[in-house]
């Protein structure tokens, strides 16, 4: 089972998979591995795969309506879409251990056999498997066999709607995180914001020297939880897009790390903030 870098109370103790990395190889925080991994047919084939299972599963939770009605709102977001996007930068030289795990939690650095636990945040095992394998990262915080916490570290690219071929390119010594979810039993806890301190500071510790995450402009919650945690916004992301045209917007842009996101989209800057 993963990596483990704390538990309970003893949360700044790095383990010595960790520190090794997964599989034993040197950790790959600044590697741009997965930004250059060449196209392999067997990925389209397993995508195939994937993709047939998914559809099984769907129409096995959610009936025959459920399918449909999914796939028609999937449509019409490829006829007409319109997100806003709020980003967030976290300088990893200013992260101070502070929060602690509640007792009997357990933050590990998932290898790509632990992909099995993703399940129980609706993640895809295979998926989160070939990701860690490219050098991404999987977070979990678990309490024994339950999944308390979990989320996403991407290094050198990272998925977003908004970027051409659904994949921007991080800037070198940044990490994105993503995906973030907390078990309904574990909310209003300071698990997240615990495990988000201390994956930061790993991340710091293997040459990365921000955290990048994107919230839904409307998603008021998560924005409080992640400004609570030290991020600090750095620009509005709006993504508006017609059939086949797609039109990407910064605003409110802050500093170079602001400008530096804008870029790595290809977006305009509409306007600067503070």
């Amino acid at each position: 089972m993963g990596c483990p870098i704390g538990r309970g109370h003893h949360s700044s103790r790095l383990g010595t998979a960790a520190q090794s990395g997964v599989n034993g190889r040197v950790p790959m925080l600044l590697d741009h591995v997965a930004a250059t991994r060449p196209f392999d047919a067997r990925d389209q084939r397993a995508r195939g795969v994937t993709a047939l299972r998914r559809g099984r599963e769907a129409f096995r939770r959610h009936g025959g309506r459920g399918v449909l009605r999914t796939g028609a709102q999937r449509v019409a977001a490829r006829l007409y879409l319109r997100e806003d996007h709020v980003w967030y930068a976290l300088p990893l030289g200013s992260v101070q251990l502070s929060r602690e795990l509640p007792a009997d939690l357990e933050l590990v650095r998932a290898k790509p056999d632990d992909a099995a636990l993703a399940v129980q945040h609706d993640r895809r095992p295979d998926e989160i498997a070939r990701q860690v394998d490219e050098g991404h990262e999987l977070w979990i915080v678990r309490d024994d066999g339950r999944v308390a916490f979990s989320c996403r570290i991407y290094v050198g690219r990272a998925p977003a709607i908004a970027a051409p071929g659904g994949w921007f390119a991080v800037p070198r010594g940044w990490v994105c995180l993503e995906d973030s979810i907390t078990s309904p039993d574990y909310r209003g806890r300071g698990v997240a914001p615990a495990a988000w301190e201390h994956i930061a500071a790993h991340a710091h510790t293997h040459g990365a020297d921000t955290m990048v995450t994107k919230v839904a402009r409307e998603n008021t919650p998560s924005r409080k939880a992640v400004s609570k945690a030290g991020f600090e916004e750095v620009g509005m992301m709006r993504l508006t897009r017609i059939g086949p045209r797609r039109d990407v917007r910064f605003s409110n842009v802050v500093g170079e790390r602001g400008k530096a996101l804008a870029q790595a989209f290809g977006a305009r800057v509409v306007s600067s903030g503070r």
